[in-house]
């Protein structure tokens, strides 16, 4: 049954309320309180019991929900405060690829490291992290890889996997588009061990060239223009996050010159037309270098292959002699190689040619007391480019005193 109102001339149904704004649509004016007042005489009794109806039942759930609500409390010996955590100054994401040398045992490796040195690590008071994510091939032998999270496991598609170089430019794009910002990028393979807390020491204060960082074990392949510079790629590459956006913005130009080129190679190149070169990024206390293309027994001994120790000759004539170096020219490009204890700085970041089970007994040795034994009995096995510790290496255990312990 419709009604009609004198005020807006027009029928509606029943409902007072929407019969008021379907005739204050209609008429597009304001309706004065005579009107309205007019309306509900229109409606009659029923209308307006209705709508005294409706505002009770809206004041009722106001007053039953205002009943419910509980008190805040304002005791701050009960209650839990929880400050506003503040993102870390420092985050570094540790790119783990498979060794180019030797595919076999990927897994095993991967796993090795995620147990000891790939855990996340995190030094509050500094504000600095350390997150590590793993790069696998299809080429990489073995079984797959279990036991460690999804997140930190990234298959590089195929159509970047025949060259070594483009399945970094891969990792280092999606890493660049993660929602993390990482300030800094440490570039490994599956034979390296990793001091994270030597990492993070360093990179508390390091103050890098305006142009980028990028630090590792730098070498040339030959002497004069005709030699390239670069960084040992098994040893690790440090960048920091401008040299690597540089890079990345680089790249186009990059792709078809140096793309299928040695990654260290390749990478080291697209730098170099960037006026970013590698250095060592020594303690500048002692000068003694922090990354090492060998592991701790072949680096105590001197045992480098002839390749490297020329190479090394070479990039320190260059970087003593050649302006392109500038700035990057510090103290260990006039120090030759050492050996024994002066071999490694006390804040030493990576160890090459370091496997699987090397990996977990010097983790094991380097955080449990009671694993602490000086036996080179107890050393593990090791094959390929690895090295067993023998009695005569009396300064091993020192040695790792020296760079295993956490710094502060």
């Amino acid at each position: 049954m419709s009604t009609k109102c004198s005020s807006c001339r027009h029928s509606f149904k029943s409902w007072p309320i929407v019969s008021w704004l379907r005739c204050q649509q209609i008429e597009k004016r304001k309706i004065t309180v005579s009107q309205t007042t007019d309306m509900m005489q229109c409606h009659g009794r029923a209308g307006a019991k209705r709508l005294l109806l409706a505002l009770a039942l809206l004041v009722g759930w106001a007053v039953v929900l205002l009943s419910h609500r509980q008190p805040v409390s304002r005791d701050v010996t009960t209650e839990s405060v929880r400050p506003k955590q503040e993102s870390p100054s420092v985050i570094v994401a540790i790119l783990v690829f498979p060794t180019v040398v030797d595919k076999s045992h990927h897994a095993e490796r991967v796993l090795a490291i995620h147990e000891t040195w790939g855990r996340s690590y995190r030094r509050e008071e500094w504000k600095a992290s350390v997150n590590t994510i793993f790069v696998s091939t299809t080429d990489a032998q073995g079984p797959p890889v279990s036991g460690v999270p999804l997140s930190q496991l990234w298959d590089a598609p195929l159509d970047v996997q025949a060259s070594p170089t483009r399945v970094r430019i891969w990792a280092f794009q999606r890493l660049l588009g993660l929602p993390t910002r990482y300030t800094h990028v440490l570039m490994v393979e599956t034979v390296t061990t990793v001091l994270p807390q030597n990492l993070l020491a360093v990179l508390r204060n390091f103050s890098g060239p305006k142009q980028g960082t990028f630090l590792g074990v730098p070498l040339k392949t030959a002497s004069g223009p005709a030699g390239t510079v670069f960084a040992s790629g098994g040893a690790g590459s440090l960048f920091d996050r401008l040299a690597l956006d540089r890079l990345m913005g680089h790249w186009p130009q990059c792709q078809e010159p140096y793309g299928t080129m040695p990654y260290d190679l390749g990478l080291a190149k697209c730098f170099s037309e960037l006026g970013i070169f590698p250095a060592h990024g020594e303690n500048p206390d002692t000068g003694e270098r922090r990354f090492h293309a060998f592991g701790p027994v072949r680096e105590l001994r001197g045992d480098r292959d002839t390749w490297l120790v020329d190479y090394d000759a070479l990039y320190r004539d260059w970087a003593k002699t050649d302006a392109a170096a500038g700035g990057l020219r510090m103290a260990s490009a006039t120090i030759p190689l050492r050996n024994q204890l002066q071999c490694c700085a006390t804040d030493t970041i990576t160890f090459h040619y370091v496997e699987a089970e090397e990996t977990k007994w010097l983790y094991k040795w380097w955080h449990e007391s009671a694993a602490q034994i000086e036996d080179v009995n107890r050393w593990p096995q090791t094959n390929g480019y690895g090295r067993r510790a023998s009695t005569s290496d009396t300064n091993i255990w020192s040695l790792l005193r020296k760079v295993g312990l956490p710094a502060d």
